[in-house]
This record gives C-alpha cells, sequence and structure tokens, in this order.
C-alpha cells in the first residue's frame, strides 16, 4: 500500500523491555525499504542496536513474533511443576 502511494515503509521489531532502550542490549529489528533504513540508520541506531533484515516488511514481525512465542514458550515451561 505505501508502494503504491509512492512512500518507503520500514518496519520493525523491538527486542527489549522499555528501561534498555538507548543501550546497545537492546536489539530492533527493521525490514522495508533498504533505502530508508540506511538512511535514517544513525537515527535509529539511538534506539540500540539495529539489524535490518530484508526488503520484505514482513520480516522484522515475523521474527518477533518467532522470538517472542520461544521466550513465553520457556516462561510457560518452567512455571509448570
Amino acid at each position: 500500500m505505501a508502494a503504491e502511494r509512492g512512500a518507503d515503509y520500514l518496519d520493525g521489531g523491538i527486542m527489549a523491555i522499555p528501561p534498555m532502550i538507548d543501550r546497545p542490549e537492546a536489539l530492533v529489528l527493521y525490514s522495508g525499504s533498504e533505502k530508508s533504513f540506511n538512511a535514517y540508520q544513525k537515527e535509529l541506531d539511538s534506539l540500540g542496536t539495529s539489524k535490518y533484515l530484508g526488503s520484505d516488511a514482513g520480516l522484522a514481525p515475523l521474527y518477533d513474533l518467532a522470538l517472542l512465542a520461544g521466550m513465553w514458550g520457556m516462561f510457560a515451561g518452567c512455571s509448570m511443576p
């Protein structure tokens, strides 16, 4: 939809808790417009460690969901008797 309107689109997934933001320990995943990622990487890096995953805008949310699903699965497994 963004491309149809002449816009670049960059999506992201934040793999950090709020106190980690602006520290290198915060991992922020990006996907979508490589042009936008490259143009704003300095600003994006101020949020944490930036990782560009590719031009498919769905990659960052997919990785985010997969990593969070694994985390919640591990938490649930640890809390069961």
